[in-house]
């Protein structure tokens, strides 16, 4: 199963996407609640992830400046990138980041859960 590190404000989000993922075999590295803490948690980390799930507004840093970020210092190369948000007029910009998914709010946590096993 895979190892996720989880970048989203929200905690009930938080919860439900970590209890879910769980409960599926996969392993959470890690829970965070904006970019900022994402950059200095990934740049640490002895066991990197094999996907990422992004959350676009957060404070600090949003999705896509935290998303420019990895790319530019090439943290977690071969993690799988899941960008998340209820904004669809951003999609051309983050695409161009290389994501293996951009899922648009509002989505079940089915959804999320099929998205993830299927990559």
């Amino acid at each position: 199963m895979a190892k996720i590190f989880i970048v989203d404000d929200d905690m009930a989000i938080q919860y439900l996407y970590s209890e879910g993922l769980r409960i599926k075999g996969h392993e959470i590295l890690g829970v965070v609640s904006d970019g900022v803490s994402a950059l200095e948690k990934l740049k640490n980390m002895k066991e990197q992830p094999d996907i990422i799930i992004l959350d676009h507004k957060m404070p600090l840093k949003n999705g896509v400046e935290t998303l420019k970020e990895i790319r530019k210092n090439n943290l977690c190369p071969n993690a799988k990138i899941l960008f998340i948000t209820a904004d669809g007029t951003i999609r051309e910009t983050v695409e161009k980041f290389k994501v293996e998914k951009f899922i648009q709010k509002p989505f079940s946590i089915l959804s999320l859960l099929s998205v993830i096993d299927s990559i």
